[in-house]
């Protein structure tokens, strides 16, 4: 069974921590920083999101839950896809790959062709983000 979840790695700081994703698959563990940090209290541990809906990535871009959902799902999307169990590399990639689109998106202007080519790719989150 596998499970995608994240974490603060400084809970109990008063000061902005990272936020990193841990995926448990296989009796493996994979553990990616997500390139964002929040200060502690304005993170819910239950649901493991950003208690303000409204925060958003470091561009502005994006906000930030939706951020963490798309990385959630695209973890989920690759260990189901996957011919063979994915390696950790595997996973960076296209992490790496998913937030660059996500956190670039206002430098680009997109087009139909380009709505449709992020739509395949499960790029698009709630409210068409």
């Amino acid at each position: 069974m596998s499970s995608v979840n994240f974490y603060l790695k400084e809970p109990s700081s008063k000061e902005e921590t990272p936020i990193f994703l841990q995926f448990k698959y296989n009796g493996k563990r994979f553990k990616y920083y997500i390139g964002h940090s929040i200060i502690p209290a304005k993170w819910d541990p239950k649901r493991q999101r950003v208690r303000n809906t409204n925060a958003t990535t470091k561009t502005g871009d994006a906000l930030l839950n939706d951020l963490i959902n798309g990385l959630a799902q695209k973890v989920d999307a690759i260990y189901k896809g996957a011919v063979s169990i994915p390696t950790p590399g595997d996973f960076r990639s296209a992490l790496d790959g998913f937030r660059k689109v996500v956190e670039n998106r206002g430098e680009e202007k997109i087009d139909l062709f380009g709505l449709i080519d992020r739509f395949c790719r499960n790029e698009i989150l709630m409210n068409g983000r």
